[in-house]
């Protein structure tokens, strides 16, 4: 994990954008980082496959553009259209690992996906693959039923969780070099979160290192995470 981590920190280009994807067959959740001090991950919005095979984009909160294409002829496309409007310099996959830590049949799925991504964006766009066995359900919260609003929207708030956790790890482990500004200054202006996902990132950081997941206890939650094209 760390090996990948360094990786990661090391390819990103100073001055882009984080963007966390949360890969699914039917509906794509998309979050970005928004703060200079590379602090926060807020939500961007959600890819969501039609009858028709196209994907629709519907953008959230302050990313909301009304002159912004929202229909693509594929996921790979929608993406890269996002990657290219955000000058995006790294993209961290959510990839839902077994509690055991082993690779489930979407986990096989999303690396498929994460490759088709970096290729078609030339092979040099950093991808780093983390664990989002738990997010879905973090994001949905605890209590009442589940709206189908908030299952629809749940996509998101993971992948806003997903770079969330990749964030603190980062200056955690202290893998970040330079001034944070010039690191991440992106959207200066862009500070507001969704109430609910940034509550969903706030109890996930409270149960963080295993807390909540005693599988996991003592290393982290993502211990098979790594980046593309690095053999750890």
């Amino acid at each position: 994990m760390m090996k990948a981590l360094h990786v990661f920190a090391r390819d990103l280009r100073p001055g882009g954008a984080l963007l966390a994807i949360d890969p699914g067959s039917r509906f794509v959740g998309l979050a970005v980082c928004t703060t200079p001090q590379l602090f926060g991950a807020a939500p961007f919005g959600l890819l969501q496959r039609l009858a028709d095979e196209r994907w629709r984009l519907e953008r959230t909160g302050v990313f909301r553009k009304r002159e912004a294409p929202s229909s693509f002829p594929s996921r790979t496309e929608a993406l890269l259209h996002v990657i290219r409007e955000l000058e995006v310099s790294g993209v961290v996959y959510g990839m839902p690992y077994h509690a055991d830590g082993s690779l489930s049949r979407e986990c096989r799925y999303a690396e498929g996906e994460a490759q088709m991504l970096r290729a078609a964006a030339g092979g040099a766009l950093p991808v780093l693959m983390w664990d989002e066995s738990y997010t879905t359900r973090e994001a949905l919260g605890h209590g009442r039923a589940p709206s189908a609003k908030d299952t629809l929207w749940s996509h998101s708030a993971a992948a806003c969780i997903i770079l969330q956790e990749v964030v603190q790890t980062l200056r955690a482990r202290q893998l970040l070099q330079g001034p944070p500004h010039e690191l991440l200054g992106i959207h200066r202006g862009n500070r507001v979160a969704d109430r609910g996902l940034a509550r969903a990132s706030k109890r996930l950081s409270a149960n963080k290192a295993g807390n909540s997941y005693p599988q996991f206890r003592g290393m982290g939650r993502s211990p098979a995470a790594f980046v593309l094209g690095v053999v750890l």
